[in-house]
């Protein structure tokens, strides 16, 4: 905990008040006024309710745990357990052991992260929940697909409305955003604020760094000493927050008092020649009800900003100790904040699995350190696993399969100018997104109107690449087409048109006049970032996602017989004698 902070008696300090439409500044009453008081019980954390460890209620423990590690599979299961040097009993070996488990799940088109994890709890494909992507055009703006409207029920709102408390730790579409995806309580993925910054030290002794919002007013101030050793000392000016060392690692934990709010960062002593330091943004928690806000910052559990993968350049150490410094923050948030709620349903979720495959697939030399994340992984999971009573039904399941990457290419040089001069253009991964750039509600911009939407999709068929055996766009979808209908894609929101790259091709949006940006079989070129991702060719079983589960009311259900990632909700209602979403009664069809 934070030691008590107190304004000075001599002088004011400002406090920075953190709301949704500004920063504002306001001034200490006095060493006993209102805002001091308040500020002493924050950072004591003398409002902290939450138990220290797993302490469930053995009056009411959870019925369901629906855990989602994103991008868990089967390849990776096998790959990662075998060396992991002291695997959890109760971790990703149990997992794979579950003897109810579905090895290869069929995820319904298009599985890029939050589509499929949509898909999963609606019982219902994008062209019925209308989220495509991780970040998508909604026709007027660009929306994260974690957060999008679905516009549909999902499996959490139906228990509720039958009178269940269903809480939710970081579940993409769980956020409480509107009345179809609405759970009790919980929390979701954070809120990043300012910008992150490598800073070089070369030369000076000290620097002074300062987050910002939009508006490019200061949220917060840093400074950077160096002290007689070499070695870098971060301070707050005015003390208004706290710098502690992570176990065994070069990062530097922030938490700072902004306000009644806190928010965290962390710094990375890269350890270059140019003596470069990372500063991350600041992390916010992003909970609902406000109860579930202050329980959280009270007790000193504020969200890392944790992934950047820009730091890719100084090496998986950067990268992975970024991941490791959010994956604490849900290891205690599991541990204090879940056995709190008393729920009957708890959806929770973890990407680090897929960050790293995304990051370092095929990357031999990080592989060690890859290795030793998972580990952590796996240790956090079976303490989780490990304290669940008997009484609670488990479901382990990933949302999409994983491959290497071989060749990233530039989607500029293959599809026609005219429509990257129409179209809204997205890249994710190996699948490429297009949207008319008029709104979707203008009855004029049809598809039959446009060329540019089958000259694309006429390219983008005919378009082959030397080395390659399989053409490089597998399917190419047009919003209209008999293919995008039956893909179940097609949604006044939706693109207008879905490409599938081959599973080793990445496509990037570059203004490169080049055609191949990176090879890992040219050593001209760099090796392909991301270099893994998401599945998406329901025929490979190596791209299918894993599934497993156990319980009082599961131990019956066969999980192999559960075919598509769309059936598992209608499933699971069905054995545990709960309501399912009203779009999917009875299954996907």
């Amino acid at each position: 905990m934070l030691a008590n902070q107190r304004c000075s008696r001599r002088r004011c300090r400002a406090l920075v008040l953190l709301t949704a439409k500004s920063v504002l500044a306001t001034g200490c009453v006095s060493k006993q006024g209102e805002i001091d008081q308040k500020r002493s019980q924050l950072v004591t954390g003398s409002r902290c309710s939450l138990t220290s460890g797993y302490r469930w209620n053995p009056q009411k423990p959870p019925k369901l745990l629906l855990l989602s590690l994103d991008s868990l599979n089967l390849d990776s299961l096998n790959e990662y357990i075998p060396r992991l040097k002291n695997p959890h009993p109760s971790g990703l070996s149990k997992i794979l052991k579950q003897r109810n488990q579905n090895a290869h799940l069929i995820v319904r088109d298009p599985t890029i992260t939050a589509s499929s994890h949509t898909s999963t709890i609606t019982c219902s494909t994008a062209g019925t929940h209308g989220i495509f992507a991780n970040s998508q055009w909604n026709g007027q703006k660009n929306v994260s697909g974690f957060s999008a409207p679905t516009g549909v029920e999902t499996f959490a709102t139906a228990l509720r409305t039958a009178g269940l408390k269903v809480v939710t730790a970081g579940y993409p579409s769980l956020d409480n955003s509107e009345n179809g995806r609405t759970v009790s309580e919980g929390f979701a993925y954070g809120d990043n604020l300012g910008k992150a910054t490598v800073v070089s030290m070369s030369g000076k002794e000290s620097y002074e760094h300062a987050w910002k919002n939009q508006k490019d007013e200061i949220l917060a101030k840093i400074n950077i000493r160096r002290k007689d050793n070499q070695q870098f000392q971060f301070e707050c000016s005015d003390g208004s927050c706290t710098v502690s060392s992570e176990p065994s690692s070069s990062v530097q934990n922030l938490i700072l008092t902004l306000g009644e709010r806190r928010a965290v960062a962390y710094t990375i002593d890269l350890k270059s020649k140019q003596e470069e330091i990372y500063l991350s943004p600041l992390g916010f928690n992003k909970a609902f009800p406000d109860g579930t806000l202050a329980r959280l910052d009270d007790c000193g559990i504020v969200f890392s900003p944790g992934k950047d993968l820009s730091l890719a350049r100084f090496g998986a150490d950067a990268i992975i100790s970024g991941l490791e410094h959010r994956l604490n923050f849900f290891h205690r948030t599991w541990r204090m904040y879940l056995p709190s709620t008393d729920a009957d349903a708890i959806f929770a979720y973890l990407e680090d699995i897929d960050a790293l495959r995304h990051q370092f697939a095929g990357d031999t030399e990080a592989q060690e350190k890859v290795l030793n994340h998972i580990q952590k992984v796996d240790q956090i999971v079976g303490e989780l696993i490990q304290s669940l009573p008997k009484e609670t039904n488990v479901v382990i399941m990933g949302d999409h399969g994983m491959s290497a990457v071989t060749k990233e290419l530039n989607i500029r040089a293959i599809v026609p100018e005219n429509a990257l001069k129409e179209a809204i253009v997205y890249t994710s991964g190996g699948t490429l997104l297009m949207y008319p750039k008029t709104h979707a509600s203008d009855k004029s911009n049809s598809p039959a109107s446009n060329q540019w939407l089958t000259q694309t999709q006429e390219a983008l068929l005919k378009f082959r690449l030397s080395g390659l055996s399989a053409p490089v766009f597998e399917k190419v979808l047009v919003k209209g087409t008999l293919g995008l209908s039956a893909a179940g894609l097609e949604h006044p929101n939706g693109p207008w048109l879905i490409a599938f790259a081959n599973e080793s091709v990445g496509l990037q949006n570059s203004m490169s006049d080049a055609l191949v940006l990176a090879d890992t079989k040219n050593p001209q070129l760099p090796p392909p970032r991301p270099r893994g991702q998401h599945g998406h060719n329901s025929e490979n079983k190596t791209m299918r996602a894993f599934l497993t589960m156990w319980g009082p009311n599961l131990d019956s259900l066969q999980a192999n017989q559960i075919k598509y990632n769309t059936d598992v909700v209608p499933a699971l209602a069905k054995a545990m004698n709960w309501p399912s979403p009203k779009q999917c009664i009875g299954g996907s069809k």
